[in-house]
């Protein structure tokens, strides 16, 4: 049979059946597949749209901290009314700024709590007691999802003392509405618990933040130790805050951690830490475990605005224009115009070229040693510019933020005084700092003091002159001398023979010697003065009067004429010079102490010289018993070293028989204040050559004036008594000598500046021995400035190396390292001492010695400026809140401010070097702020309850600059902000 080959209808539809039956499985997998894709990915796009909503909102935190800066210490201060200017004052803390109010009766009072927090939750919801989960505020230190023995924590490893768990940093939760409003109370806080029924706008989301002061952390890149063996650098330099402080930092991890960024100081750097994980990238595990311990301590970066109470920059302690002059990133000087642009400083120096090789200070007029020949380092107009800005814009001013009231630095200490004089007679503090500020660059060993006078006028249109001229005994009524590097004159005296000589070309005649002790103080940056010459120059000594008037007793009449001469029988002058030392067979003049050793002509710390002058007179002390005094010591070619008294000479009786050295004598008690003749007191038996009888009488009790006892008050040791401690002067500069490096090391200095000298014998009071500015507890009013006050105005110059200039001073007006004394988290129960206590780890504690505090006392001392401690009452006043500082606040306004705290300056006058140790260290406000925040997505459910849909944590590091704007003044330029550090964080 044959078989057909063309298929059945039958079996052409059974394939087609097949085929179709295959398409439709294979388009029903696609559908499904794409189904199935489509649902994955409207799910993965959900999940990543709720979690850039979550980012979003965790962002907003951190721009809400941007608009609260920008508001409070970035725009222009407010103005009241169309005139008043009211300047910008703000202190900044952990969790918030102080700042002032608008609306208070005092401009500059710091009146304002600023939150940098979304704030702390009530005590319910802090204890979770009853609280919905989902409406529980967030745990910022939340548990680092890292896999190790011990768990750790996003910010602190600090214990609860109760339950020994991590400390939780609980705050609010800022709810945002649909229409992008918070939910708020009354009182301004976030609402803890929202209305959930608002189905026309309801919640979308929540954030919590809080924002940390960089400041109030020791930064790494430059803290090291205090170890005087490894650590070189001068009292004030940032590697001085202490790493040993810190728990588990031993010597080998801070010298380990040090040596990761530079193995010279600064000189090159290996690297910086860039941000404040780095390191433990490179440590051991010693090292990283002590990291991670310290975490809460430690930052990579920071800086303080170094500004002022009102927002203008800090004059800076120098003379010369390299260490005031503003550089760029690279370390190259900011130049306007061809002028470099700088910061305020004592600007007084001759320099036309605007040159930054160093000029020596030292010199007034005449010959020079550096550089050779030169007639005189200091401008006349210039020192009249910079004593005018110091007297208007800082010892004048009356809007003190912590004093009630319009009091000054000028009422202070001049109020008895009429109200026109009052602001010439500042120029003598001026003169003490900017005198003091030479001493502290000037290479040479003796310092050529300023004298000046007020002249054409009244202040303030007269101008202070200088009298640099080297001729004549120099100094008049009202004339004001700064207080330098050198000795003083502190005694004056006359002998002459009761019968005339025999022989020689001055037979008939009486011989008599007129002494001058010069004093040279210890501590005074002098181990060593020889007066047969210094500095490459001779000493000369200038007597007043060596003729003078006397009656006739024939006639009756008053005459005048060559009464004195010299050992060579001819008539001396008036105001004769001789040198000294020689021996007196071949001159006038000589050290008495060194007839018999010619080692004495040698002068060492602490220790009396004679200078004599041996002339003969033509009347005995019956005809003529009645001579002035006055002396003058200079090195030749230059002007006079010291003169007393300055304003008019010391009426002086002879009298006394016997050895030359037995006359009565006039004598002062502090060497610095000799000025006047009311500075002078009459002494029946001399003391020269060894301590003056005014001076201790002087030490034994306080002074008084008239029955009351001398305000403002003088220096006083720890049991109360009158203290020299404040008579100190910097060494020479030695180039290369970073301990004598030519520069003040810290604002603290200020505490030796003098303000009781006195240039005019009309005076309301005389000059007031042993009374420098105060930087210790005095308990005084309200209504008087605080003399620590007045530090905050100055700054220091920093020697900054070139490849680290971006971590010592980030900008012009900036300074790194420093710790913020407002260290306190708010508004979290937790403890930051630890950078305190490095600062104040090794420091210096008393001039009286050496000893330095211990680890303990530095512990201690960090606690009590922690909890706000005040000095004690006794011997001493006690410490005093100031406004910013009281129970409302409990907040520093100023770095200086510590000192009327227990432990840092209480212990008399010795106890400010603590002060000057620390003061370069600290700050009252910072620049770097770190905001760490959290946010969530949320969907509103119909029954009113919130779902998260998404969480994102955050962490920026915002810095507050200055915008230089290269114009040669500062406070033109304006304050802007940036990001410097960001990064998301793991739920």
């Amino acid at each position: 049979m044959k078989t057909s080959s063309v298929p059945s209808p039958a079996s052409q539809s059974g394939v087609a059946l097949i085929i179709t039956l295959f398409f439709l499985v294979l388009v029903s997998i696609v559908v499904v597949g794409f189904i199935d894709t489509a649902r994955v990915d409207r799910i993965a796009a959900g999940s990543h749209f709720e979690r850039m909503r979550a980012q979003t909102f965790a962002a907003e935190g951190i721009e809400t901290v941007m608009a609260t800066l920008q508001r409070e210490t970035c725009d222009p201060p407010y103005t009241s009314g169309l005139s008043t200017y009211i300047p910008r004052n703000w202190l900044s803390a952990p969790g918030l700024l102080v700042t002032t109010d608008p609306n208070a009766s005092s401009a500059t009072r710091l009146a304002k709590q600023v939150p940098l927090s979304s704030g702390a939750p009530s005590a319910a919801y802090l204890a979770d007691s009853g609280i919905d989960l989902v409406m529980r505020p967030p745990d910022l230190n939340a548990e680092l999802l890292v896999e190790q023995a011990t768990p750790t924590h996003l910010l602190t490893e600090q214990e609860d003392a109760t339950t020994h768990a991590a400390m939780k940093m609980k705050v609010r939760w800022v709810y945002v509405r649909k229409d992008g409003s918070y939910d708020l109370g009354s009182d301004g806080l976030p609402t803890e618990a929202p209305t959930l029924t608002n189905t026309a706008n309801p919640i979308v989301g929540r954030f919590a933040y809080w924002t940390d002061d960089e400041s109030t952390k020791i930064n790494y890149n430059l803290a090291w130790t205090r170890d005087p063996t490894l650590n070189k650098n001068p009292p004030g330099h940032p590697t001085k805050v202490d790493l040993r402080a810190l728990p588990l930092f031993t010597d080998s991890i801070a010298n380990s951690l040090h040596g990761f960024i530079t193995p010279d100081n600064y000189a090159t750097v290996k690297r910086f830490f860039n941000s404040p994980f780095d390191a433990r990238l490179q440590a051991d595990t010693d090292m990283r475990t002590a990291l991670d311990q310290n975490k809460f301590a430690l930052t990579h970066y920071n800086s303080d605005p170094d500004t002022t109470y009102y927002g203008l920059p800090r004059m800076i302690l120098t003379t010369q224009l390299s260490n005031a002059v503003v550089r760029d990133a690279a370390g190259n000087p900011v130049m306007d115009g061809g002028k470099p642009v700088t910061r305020p400083f004592l600007d007084i120096l001759k320099n036309p070229s605007n040159s930054l090789s160093y000029i020596d200070p030292g010199v007034t007029t005449g010959a020079s040693v550096d550089p050779p020949g030169n007639t005189g380092n200091v401008d006349a107009t210039k020192l009249n510019t910079v004593v005018h800005n110091l007297i208007d814009n800082y010892l004048q001013r009356a809007d003190w933020p912590m004093v009630d009231g319009a009091h000054s630095i000028q009422e202070k200490y001049y109020n008895r005084y009429s109200a026109a004089q009052q602001p010439e007679r500042l120029a003598q503090l001026a003169l003490n700092i900017i005198d003091y500020v030479r001493s502290a660059e000037s290479r040479l060993n003796v310092v050529q003091p300023i004298r000046a006078k007020w002249i054409g006028g009244t202040y303030p249109n007269a101008v202070f002159t200088p009298d640099f001229i080297d001729s004549s005994i120099q100094g008049t009524e009202d004339t004001f001398k700064g207080l330098t590097r050198a000795p003083h004159i502190t005694e004056l005296g006359m002998w002459v023979s009761d019968t005339p000589e025999t022989s020689g070309v001055n037979a008939g005649r009486y011989r008599s010697v007129v002494l001058t002790e010069v004093y040279l103080p210890p501590n005074y940056g002098l181990d060593t003065l020889d007066l047969a010459g210094t500095d490459g120059r001779a000493w000369s000594l200038y007597i007043g009067e060596v003729s003078a008037t006397y009656t006739d007793n024939s006639t009756g009449v008053a005459v005048q004429k060559a009464l004195y001469y010299g050992a060579d029988g001819k008539a001396a002058v008036n105001e004769n010079t001789v040198k000294v030392p020689k021996n007196p067979t071949s001159s006038p003049a000589f050290v008495w102490e060194a007839q018999t050793d010619a080692n004495q002509a040698k002068m060492t710390p602490d220790s009396y010289r004679t200078l004599a002058l041996e002339v003969y007179r033509a009347k005995s002390k019956k005809d003529m018993p009645t001579v002035t005094l006055r002396s003058a010591i200079t090195l030749a070619g230059g002007p006079r070293i010291d003169v007393a008294p300055l304003a008019a000479p010391l009426s002086y009786t002879l009298a006394g028989t016997g050895a030359e050295l037995s006359v009565n004598s006039y004598e002062n008690a502090d060497p610095r204040v000799n000025g006047l003749t009311k500075d002078w007191t009459l002494d029946s038996q001399s003391t020269f050559g060894q301590v003056n009888a005014a001076r201790v009488k002087s030490l034994a009790a306080p002074m008084t004036n008239g029955d009351k006892p001398v305000l403002p008050p003088q220096d006083v040791d720890s049991t109360g008594k009158i203290s020299t401690a404040s008579m100190r002067m910097p060494y020479p500069a030695v180039k290369g000598d970073t301990t004598k490096s030519g520069r003040v090391f810290s604002s603290g200095e200020l505490g030796l500046i003098h303000t009781g000298i006195e240039g005019s014998n009309s005076a309301p009071q005389p000059g007031v021995p042993w009374r420098s500015l105060h930087l210790q507890p005095t308990s005084q009013a309200t209504t008087t400035v605080p003399d620590w006050a007045f530090m905050d105005l100055f700054t220091v110059p920093m020697d900054i190396p070139v490849a680290a200039s971006g971590i010592f001073s980030p900008h012009s007006n900036s300074a790194g390292g420093r710790v913020n004394v407002n260290a306190k988290p708010a508004p979290f129960d937790l403890e930051r001492t630890d950078p305190l206590a490095a600062v104040f780890n090794g420091a210096l504690k008393s001039t009286l010695n050496s000893t330095t505090l211990t680890a303990t006392e530095a512990k201690t001392i960090a606690q009590n400026i922690y909890n706000h401690t005040l000095a004690s009452a006794g011997t001493l006043p006690a410490g005093k809140l100031y406004p910013a500082n009281s129970s409302n606040l409990n907040y520093y306004e100023s770095p200086g401010e510590i000192v009327e705290i227990a432990g840092v300056a209480d212990k008399g006058e010795e106890s400010e070097q603590l002060v000057r140790e620390v003061a370069n260290l600290i700050t009252a406000r910072g620049n770097v702020f770190a905001v760490y925040t959290v946010g969530q997505a949320l969907k509103q459910t119909p029954n009113g309850k919130l779902v998260v849909t998404g969480e994102q944590r955050q962490e920026a590091m915002i810095e507050r600059y200055m915008i230089n704007k290269g114009t040669a003044n500062l406070t033109d330029d304006s304050v802007g902000l940036r990001t410097v550090y960001f990064r998301n964080l793991l739920p």
